[in-house]
């Protein structure tokens, strides 16, 4: 079921899905819990290894993304790296102009936390485009 909301796992063999869909979901739950929960880091005293195992989640995410991607066949690959690239572009475009917006304003502003999420949506909708001109 949770495979039907992650659109990367739709061309890619069950085995290799599935355990993508497993593990990406554990280990993002963890970073969620791990880094956005301030109340979690006022209890446990030590912010600095709660932030570096929330890294550590985010980087077995990664992990887990490249391996699901070696189980694609050419075309699939093509695919997804086209919308990776699309959606790098315009998350790196979109805060850049945020950044520059702030700092003309004095703002601070968090935006660099942004990146991943919205790479991450950048990507889907891209792969949805991408994925039209080949079927």
């Amino acid at each position: 079921m949770i495979t039907s909301l992650m659109p990367e796992t739709a061309s890619a063999p069950k085995s290799a899905r599935q355990r993508y869909a497993f593990r990406a979901t554990v280990l993002m739950l963890g970073f969620i819990g791990l880094y956005v929960s301030p109340e979690l880091f006022e209890l446990a005293g030590s912010t600095l290894i709660l932030r570096a195992l929330a890294v550590l989640c985010l980087l077995g995410v990664v992990y887990e993304f490249a391996a699901l991607m070696r189980a694609l066949d050419e075309l699939q690959l093509r695919i997804h790296l086209i919308a990776l690239a699309c959606a790098g572009g315009a998350v790196c475009t979109l805060m850049t102009g945020w950044g520059l917006i702030a700092l003309e304003n004095d703002l601070r502003t968090p935006g660099a936390v942004l990146a991943l999420p919205g790479m991450a949506l950048g990507y889907y909708i891209a792969l949805f485009f991408i994925t039209r001109r080949y079927a």
